[in-house]
């Protein structure tokens, strides 16, 4: 390979330099391992050129090949310099050679085997093959104003459920085996918290709907859950938790847990009530489930009844494709007067909710009697501070007086309550409810929180009084007013709940922000609107247990509870009365609000803040 000259030095020293570089007497003779011939070392120095050009630079060397007889030569006029270019230069060979030897030699060319596929490889294979074809085309989004022959909407409840987390994401991946088998589109709308499922056949969209709602309930955390009992469509399913505290050991003998089977659609009362009885039947057993369960623990057991209006599923089917039945024409279900709220989310202004507590006594049963006997003003105050500690774990810790002064009679943490029984209901009857029973024991988990809870005060002015600490601090408080009692003739209460809710660092009413010392806030400073609750309970649900002692055992506990514990007269009575109370306070509230529906979703509160 000839050399190329040099380019023009810069300067004077450079010039020398490279004449002594270039100069016969410093150049030596290269002893490397020999190659096949000449034309081998070229593509050689061809490949490495960068790399070699490199080792010239940085040693001052020169390396040139004799063509003619096929030598190779350095000049350079330092020993050390030239010992290192020589190295560099083997290296570089090693590594041609290794690459040279590591290629395998090339296989003869053979015809490729035809790999014999069995029948039930060609069977899958054609069926992955159709899935994917299906899938592509019941996931692509279609024009709103299509028509199907069937269409029908899964309302989802309020239960604080994430949708794109329970379903797979934005596309509800979880849904495809739905979309392929029964040959449907699939789409969740967030504004009007459902999903619209389009078919061509009446009978695909029903199976559709009840695995989408299977799909909602089975991942869900919920214990019970009877969907979907209205008079259009009836269809009751049952979801039982099986981590159930002991129910391996002692449900399978006590309780039996069945669903009722789906009715075909009702025309008169005497098949919806075959269907109310079945599941207040169903209810019963779960509640027994549940009680038995909380009976082995000890600690402070809340048991309460949510009313709201009914969220079920309803059944939109065109009679022919000349009709057009999209999620906007879906949407006016929402729209209408019983489903526009969700459970126990009531906002009224202050005047309207003055003249309803005004007017409670005057509200009759269908007998004409009154429905409370008395109502008076109690001091149960409730507040929930949002706590965040040092590693920015946050913890929400209840305190509660029984006294409008002093400290509070007892806290505990939201965490270590437990969910014994949750049962939602929808449209029993004439209006949805939500039984729940938390149980658990006051946690002293951290010295921390005892020593803020020790430092909470209030005193006669309705101010409470607290102290961030180097370990701990308030973000948000919550006040809940319970100061409204009504007693009912069916021996339990209902109650009308105020709320407060204020940021630390947000309001002005707080004398410090985030900063260890005393805080204060003054109670009763949100009075322009009236967000209250209705509930109902027995005054009598509300204990703390004596430990029971065959717990940790695992035996059978010392004491079963009834249902003539915590149901008198039964849930039968009780589900008139709560409902039919709900009712006529919906009206007085409606009432005095010039006809308006007042009644509008408020989810700014969390539902673990009634």
């Amino acid at each position: 390979m000839a050399i190329s000259e040099a380019s023009e030095p810069d300067s004077e020293d450079t010039r020398d330099a490279q004449m002594s570089v270039n100069s016969v007497r410093f150049r030596r003779e290269c002893i490397l391992p020999s190659f096949e011939d000449i034309s081998d070392l070229n593509r050689c120095f061809q490949k490495f050129s960068f790399e070699i050009r490199k080792v010239e630079r940085r040693t001052l060397s020169k390396f040139e090949i004799d063509q003619t007889s096929g030598k190779l030569f350095l000049s350079n006029e330092d020993n050390l310099r030239a010992s290192i270019a020589l190295n560099s230069l083997q290296s570089l060979v090693d590594t041609n050679r290794r690459s040279h030897f590591s290629k395998k030699a090339p296989k003869r060319s053979k015809e490729p085997k035809k790999k014999n596929y069995t029948f039930q490889e060609k069977l899958s294979s054609n069926k992955e093959k159709r899935e994917k074809t299906l899938l592509k085309r019941y996931s692509q989004k279609l024009d709103p104003a299509l028509t199907f022959p069937c269409e029908g909407s899964l309302v989802i409840p309020s239960d604080e459920l994430d949708v794109y987390e329970y379903f797979g994401g934005a596309q509800l991946a979880l849904l495809n085996p739905i979309r392929i088998k029964l040959h449907c589109f699939i789409e969740y709308s967030p504004k009007l918290s459902l999903i619209h499922i389009r078919c061509a056949d009446y009978i695909k969209l029903k199976e559709a709907l009840r695995h989408a709602s299977y799909q909602r309930l089975e991942r869900s955390r919920l214990i019970l859950h009877i969907l979907n009992v209205d008079c259009s469509y009836s269809n009751t399913k049952v979801f039982y938790d099986r981590e159930f505290i002991l129910s391996r050991k002692f449900l399978p003998r006590r309780i039996h847990l069945r669903a009722i089977a789906s009715h075909s659609s009702c025309t008169n009362g005497t098949t919806f009530e075959k269907i109310r009885t079945g599941n207040v039947q169903i209810m019963k057993n779960y509640i027994l489930a549940s009680l038995f369960n909380v009976y082995l623990y000890i600690g402070i057991v809340y048991v309460r009844v949510k009313i709201g209006v009914p969220l079920f599923e309803r059944l939109k089917i065109s009679e022919n494709e000349t009709n057009t039945n999209t999620v906007e024409d879906a949407s006016k279900i929402l729209l209408e007067k019983q489903t526009q709220s969700s459970f126990l989310r009531y906002l009224a202004p202050n005047d309207v909710s003055e003249k309803i507590l005004a007017s409670m006594e005057s509200i009759k049963d269908e007998r004409g009697n009154q429905v409370f006997e008395a109502f008076r003003t109690d001091h149960l105050t409730v507040v929930h501070f949002t706590l965040i500690d040092t590693q920015s774990c946050k913890k929400t810790l209840t305190a509660i007086w029984d006294k409008p002064v002093g400290r509070p009679n007892r806290w505990y943490l939201e965490s270590s309550m437990k969910d014994a029984l949750s049962i939602t209901h929808c449209n029993l009857n004439t209006l949805s409810w939500n039984f729940y029973i938390k149980y658990g024991k006051p946690s002293r988990d951290s010295k921390a929180y005892s020593d803020f809870a020790s430092s909470i005060v209030m005193d006669s002015n309705a101010r409470i009084y607290f102290s961030n600490t180097s370990q701990i601090f308030v973000q948000t408080i919550i006040i809940k007013l319970k100061h409204k009692f009504y007693h009912i003739t069916s021996g339990y209460h209902l109650h009308l709940t105020r709320f407060e809710g204020h940021s630390m660092g947000q309001s002005k009413y707080i004398d410090s922000d985030r900063q260890p010392g005393i805080q204060t806030y003054q109670l009763g400073q949100d009075t322009s609107i009236l967000r209250y609750g209705l509930s109902f309970w027995d005054p009598n649900w509300d204990r703390l247990f004596v430990e029971n002692q065959h717990r940790l055992s695992g035996s059978s506990p010392t004491y079963e509870p009834s249902l003539q514990t915590f149901f008198p007269k039964g849930i039968e009575a009780f589900i008139y009365h709560s409902q039919s109370i709900t009712l006529q306070v919906a009206s007085l509230a409606n009432h005095f609000d010039g006809d308006q529906n007042i009644f509008e979703a408020d989810n700014s509160i969390s539902d673990s803040m009634i």
